[in-house]
């Protein structure tokens, strides 16, 4: 008897799955920009224009969810919360 090797494929990828493995998740592409400005002011404006603004929206909503972030509704100031702030080197 003679085996022959075959390829199995558990899964296949959505071309949006391929997107996050290849460079990040929206939430984790925000959280990386957002660490990255602590130092600047930014608002939702400036994310915007800062990348894609559905991957800003989507971001937004995981890392709110996750209560990551925090965005006041007058200003439109995106600020970390201590949440994300103690946890960031873990």
């Amino acid at each position: 008897m003679r085996l022959i090797p075959k390829e199995l494929k558990l899964f296949n990828l959505t071309k949006i799955g391929e997107t996050n493995v290849s460079t990040g998740s929206p939430d984790t592409k925000l959280f990386s920009i957002i660490i990255d400005n602590m130092d600047n002011q930014l608002t939702t404006d400036k994310l915007n224009e800062l990348i894609d603004p559905n991957v800003v929206k989507i971001g937004m909503g995981k890392l709110m969810k996750n209560k990551l972030i925090s965005i006041d509704k007058k200003t439109k100031l995106v600020t970390l919360t201590d949440d994300a702030l103690n946890n960031r080197d873990k």
